[in-house]
């Protein structure tokens, strides 16, 4: 296996990729060339195995080539055939779509998690990219044109035939050109960045950038915390039809695991595919049930109706006590997004129409043609702020597992790297509820708030507590709860103009590669598009040293704290709880961005 990548404008990209080798100096052919040596652990897909591979990286005039040996395998033996069934909750089933342009974010990336669809590249424990489907990948000196060559032979669920470029051409044209339903990850770069997706051969695809893109390869082909470019079958959708293509089965994935049964707001059952190119999972049959209320997820794992389930971390006491084992989830976070501020008339020569969701009466959106006007409106959402004891969701609603959180996308090792001592909101009610008087709202004033009708286990829990936060200001929060399908509608269509309260589970890696700053252009949006933030974004994606990005990312986050749009509260620990007899070791995809699904079933063993 084989990638390259110019060490022109990307170089500084490399020591995440060589972290930890060890350097030595050779003659090949008379040029000198600097060859570098890593061992690396790969956790490969047979449970129990560890093979280690030795990378040598050779830096020679303007390429670095990088070639993989496998090592010997540990003398564990693989595991037979996948067999037996394993059921997991979910708090809410969403809707199978098999058309990458139709996929909302979400939906696109749980496809990848469940191991139905596959990206070119995946991420390692390490965080590292490592190839998948993509056997190289070269990108050209001056950053335009990103060459990739993927593995022959490998087939699409369904019998529709083997996956080749016609395919890989067909999804991104799909998925990208046609402006996604979604702004996140490979979708935000490449609505922004990709002129044409070109076919080299059977096998191999070009990528034509209109400017360079640091971030671009990393969020292609890898799926992190969010989209990245899968692989659909072009011969599904011509056979069937677009409308067909969206909800029939079966699908146009080339992962370990097919779609054998699809029901939303119900179950999703998926199997095996026996004829997958790389290693089988263990279990033959994964099933997921939609069940949407804490408690009876409690009860289901008591009585061995599920085998895993996400659960509150003030579950904890009760599951073990039940006989499971609970395990770490990673960083779960709460926040709450102010909407309504659609400030954008044009953006990339494109004019942006008048948002339905403006009203610039509102207390926190403010007038966009008045700068005093809109400072007030800043300060009213600083206020909001102001008003919450985050200190006291860490201890009431987390447990005490967790901490303040303050600025967008300043989460775990980001604000570990970046949180300024500046960049905190002190709790202060009085002072909030001077603020919102000095505003003109002496009385207070009342608002929407939205809390989703199904998410994540401690999502009522945040938001009731928030809402009485507000409520002792002065604040008259009218708590709505709304399905994400529902409210999806109205925030891609702009009319959106109230205040809702979000949980995530997971850290970002590219901040501005998910579309930190919502692009006016992209189909989703959070909720407001205020101009100032995206100047930074694209910045961002022309760096080419570390100093730059955090300096760029540094007046990102300024930017972010100084506006109080997207506000953290707290980040605290995630839990799931396990039926140890059905489940062994489970490693996860690193940066797995969902807050209430487990998936990566395909790495799931058997206990040992």
């Amino acid at each position: 296996m084989r990638f390259e990548i110019s060490r022109l404008k990307f170089k500084w990209l490399l020591p995440a990729l060589i972290a930890g080798a060890t350097l030595a100096i050779v003659a090949c052919g008379g040029e000198a060339a600097t060859t570098i040596v890593e061992t690396v652990i790969v956790e490969k897909q047979i449970p129990g195995e560890r093979v280690v591979e030795t990378v040598i990286v050779t830096i020679k005039g303007d390429t670095i080539v990088v070639t993989a040996t496998p090592g010997p395998a540990s003398d564990v033996a693989p595991p037979g055939a996948p067999s037996g069934t394993l059921t997991v909750a979910w708090p809410a089933v969403f809707s199978f779509v098999g058309i990458p342009s139709a996929n909302g974010g979400r939906q696109g990336e749980r496809l990848v998690w469940l191991g139905i669809h596959e990206t070119a590249n995946r991420m390692n424990a390490a965080a590292q990219i490592v190839p998948h489907l993509a056997e190289s990948w070269v990108i050209s000196t001056d950053g335009l044109r990103q060459t990739v060559k993927f593995r022959q032979g490998i087939q699409f669920h369904g019998g529709w035939g083997e996956m080749t470029s016609a395919d890989w051409k067909w999804t991104a044209d799909d998925q990208w050109q046609g402006k996604p339903t979604s702004n996140h990850g490979g979708q935000f770069i490449a609505t922004t960045y990709l002129d044409e997706t070109r076919i080299i051969d059977k096998y191999t695809i070009e990528f034509v950038l209109n400017t360079p893109n640091s971030f671009f390869k990393e969020y292609y082909g890898s799926i992190r915390d969010d989209v990245a470019l899968a692989v659909y079958s072009k011969n599904r959708v011509d056979t069937l039809g677009v409308e067909a293509a969206k909800t029939e089965l079966p699908d146009g994935g080339t992962g370990p695991y097919m779609v054998d049964k699809w029901i939303s707001d119900n179950e999703i059952v998926i199997k095996a595919f026996p004829d997958y190119w790389g290693d089988q999972p263990e279990y033959e049959t994964i099933k997921i049930v939609q069940i949407s209320e804490p408690s009876t997820v409690l009860a289901a794992l008591a009585t061995g109706e599920i085998d895993a389930s996400k659960v509150a971390v003030t579950q904890r006491s009760r599951v073990e006590a039940d006989g499971l084992e609970v395990r770490s989830a990673g960083l779960g976070f709460a926040s709450f997004t102010v909407s309504g501020q659609f400030c954008f008339t044009e953006y990339l020569g494109e004019t942006i129409p008048t948002r339905p969701g403006y009203d610039p009466t509102l207390p926190w959106v403010g007038d966009c043609n008045d700068p005093a006007s809109l400072e007030t409106a800043k300060q009213v959402r600083l206020a909001l702020s102001m008003a919450i004891d985050r200190q006291a969701l860490v201890d009431v609603i987390a447990g005490g597992e967790g901490r303040p959180s303050y600025v967008q996308m300043l989460q775990g090792f980001f604000a570990d790297r970046y949180m300024q001592p500046d960049w905190v909101v002190p709790f202060d009610p009085e002072g909030a509820m001077k603020i919102i008087s000095d505003a003109g709202y002496p009385n207070g004033f009342d608002f929407q708030l939205v809390c989703s009708s199904a998410g994540h286990p401690l999502l009522n829990e945040f938001c009731d507590s928030v809402a009485g936060m507000w409520d002792a200001i002065g604040l008259t929060p009218k708590i709505q709860r709304i399905a994400d399908d529902a409210l999806r509608v109205q925030l891609v269509d702009r009319s959106f103009n109230g205040i809702r309260i979000g949980v995530g589970t997971g850290v970002t890696p590219i901040p501005e590669a998910r579309g930190f700053g919502e692009n006016p252009l992209s189909a989703y949006n959070s909720g407001y598009e205020v101009p100032g933030l995206l100047v930074h974004v694209a910045a961002a994606a022309l760096a080419t040293t570390p100093a730059q990005l955090d300096l760029i990312r540094n007046r990102q986050y300024a930017w972010a704290f100084d506006q109080q749009l997207n506000v953290p509260l707290i980040e605290f620990n995630e839990i799931y709880a396990v039926n140890s007899d059905k489940i062994g070791e489970w490693p996860r995809t690193p940066f797995n961005g969902h807050a209430s699904e487990l998936m990566d079933f395909e790495h799931l063993q058997k206990p040992r």
